[in-house]
């Protein structure tokens, strides 16, 4: 959840130092526990992923809209890099039943897409890649806009 959170966070021009983005784990990992013990396993990843939103906008003081763009980017970053170790493990010529009997196999396949998430976030840190507008100078309210074109591709690249 943490990658998910520094994804987020890089998307959103690094709003939150890294403490916060830590509090977020820890806060995000209380939740993944409270709500995959007591809530049905379907709704579990919708009210884990809204329980995701929430406390980065708390965190953060984004706009709602925005937070839910950027988590849901960082998610299906996530989710593209699981489906990357599936489909890698599968030309591989390794069969899911081999995986899922060797403990070694299955920590190692269990954490690559963290591994991904996180080599994504290291490569594109530096890029300042910001999906909000920069202050607007000539007032002194902030003007934050979507850059739709990042948006796009970004979502994009998600679904994959």
């Amino acid at each position: 959840m943490i990658v998910i959170n520094l994804l987020s966070n890089m998307l959103l021009g690094n709003a939150l130092l890294k403490k916060d983005i830590l509090k977020l784990g820890i806060l995000t990992a209380i939740a993944c526990y409270v709500i995959r013990n007591t809530v049905e396993q379907g709704f579990s990843v919708i009210l884990l992923f809204l329980a995701c939103v929430l406390l980065f906008w708390h965190y953060s003081k984004i706009s709602l809209k925005y937070c839910f763009i950027s988590i849901s980017i960082g998610f299906g970053l996530k989710f593209a890099s699981e489906f990357l170790v599936l489909a890698f493990i599968n030309l591989a010529g390794v069969s899911t039943d081999e995986v899922l009997s060797n403990q070694g196999m299955k920590i190692l396949v269990s954490y690559m897409p963290t591994v991904i998430s996180l080599l994504i976030y290291l490569d594109n840190y530096k890029k300042n890649i910001n999906l909000l507008t920069k202050k607007d100078k000539k007032s002194n309210e902030t003007n934050k806009k979507v850059n739709k074109h990042i948006v796009y591709v970004l979502i994009f690249l998600a679904m994959f």
